[in-house]
């Protein structure tokens, strides 16, 4: 909550609530053929502008793809 307060965490001890640091995953049944493995942004002046994710495959993990997205900002 001290983003909405305007208070600069220098310790870390509040990530962005915009980025994501970690996900947890539980599959019922049928089993995903890929999954996310890495994420990684790109920022300028403060704002993410590029965010790649690795997705690598669930019980093959040599095959894998990675999903780009581009944000604008007006």
């Amino acid at each position: 909550m001290a983003y909405l307060l305007g208070i600069t965490g220098y310790f870390l001890r509040n990530s962005s609530r915009n980025n994501v640091n970690a996900e947890s995953h539980n599959y019922a049944g049928n089993f995903p053929v890929f999954v996310p493995g890495k994420y990684s942004y790109t920022y300028e002046n403060g704002y993410p502008v590029e965010k790649a994710v690795k997705y690598v495959g669930y019980q093959n993990s040599s095959a894998s793809y990675t999903s780009k997205t581009v944000y604008e900002y007006k």
